[in-house]
């Protein structure tokens, strides 16, 4: 027995390495993952979109490596790299559901608060790409759309229009290129009602969503109001160790705030509540990327709102 596996069936050993961050969930077991990004297996190819391993790869290194290449790329190239491997993937649905989570997620790992010139731009490489999976979901939810409407028409019509001719006396009725002109000419006239129900239906949807309509007295500031938002959610009782003079963190003032509840609060102000929850976000993560800790301006705030709830 191998000293990881000695240590991984030990309740206490184990616990202490996964909370640590040593080891994780992922099997060590090669190939054990879902290979939404093609990958060869031989010498390196640069010039290739296609991730390349000297050999069969584990989970980890796999789902590491796909956001290590990525990051090497300019911001045209990365596009074009991740747009051929959901053009490779059979299932492209899922494919964007795994880079939109994996996306957030690394972002928020990143961090903000770091400038140094790599990490800007993993920043802003990650954030364009986010943007082309969130464009490419909505295009894909259109799609759908699309699709339900054309097998509506080829196939329900079709046989609406035949059921309704069985009575007819017009000896035409059964003739198939007669019955596709008749299907093609409903269509035309039916394609535009169906467009506005489910326009309808968008609409609906986006009435669900709950928004205010607290207007800002200088819509300039709605920046501000973000970068706000997030100190609230950052913000920590600061505490001075016994044994140092250093500074420590202690309760946070809430103990547990997402992006989404930003944005959800977002949508109670004007202009925010016009946009759907995801614009509201977009425009989150992009304010909170640009907040800078280091700001004088920032920091007393940051104490200020201490001093305030925290005494």
């Amino acid at each position: 027995m191998s000293i990881r596996s000695f240590l991984m069936n030990s309740m206490a050993f184990r616990n202490m390495m996964l909370i640590s961050g040593y080891e994780n969930n992922y099997s060590r077991k090669k190939g054990a993952f879902i290979p939404y990004f093609n990958y060869v297996i031989g010498p390196y190819q640069q010039e290739s979109f296609l991730l390349n391993f000297p050999k069969e790869p584990y989970a980890e290194q796999y789902y590491n490596f796909i956001f290590t290449k990525l990051f090497a790329y300019n911001a045209a190239d990365a596009i074009r790299y991740i747009s051929t491997h959901y053009d490779l993937y059979p299932d492209q649905p899922a494919f964007l559901n795994f880079l939109q989570l994996e996306l957030r997620h690394r972002i928020d790992r990143l961090g903000t608060n770091s400038k140094t010139s790599n990490i800007i731009k993993w920043r802003s490489i990650m954030n364009l790409s986010l943007e082309w999976v969130e464009k490419k979901i909505n295009e894909v939810s259109d799609s759908r759309k699309q699709l339900m409407y054309n097998q509506f028409v080829r196939n329900d019509l079709t046989v609406l229009v035949k059921n309704e001719l069985q009575g007819s006396n017009n000896s035409n009725a059964f003739d198939d290129a007669h019955l596709d002109r008749l299907a093609d000419r409903v269509s035309e006239k039916v394609q535009p009602i169906v467009e506005k129900i489910m326009d309808q239906v968008d609409g609906r949807l986006a009435d669900q969503q709950q928004t205010g309509s607290i207007k800002l007295s200088n819509i300039h500031l709605k920046d501000k109001l973000i970068g706000l938002f997030q100190v609230l959610k950052e913000l920590q009782k600061e505490v001075k160790s016994k044994d140092t003079n250093k500074h420590q963190q202690g309760e946070p003032l809430f103990t547990k705030m997402d992006n989404i509840d930003i944005a959800h609060l977002l949508l109670n102000f004007v202009p925010f509540n016009q946009s759907k929850i995801e614009a509201a976000e977009k425009q989150y993560y992009r304010v909170r990327g640009d907040i800078d800790r280091d700001d004088p301006t920032y920091q007393q705030l940051n104490k200020a709102l201490q001093k305030y709830f925290f005494g």
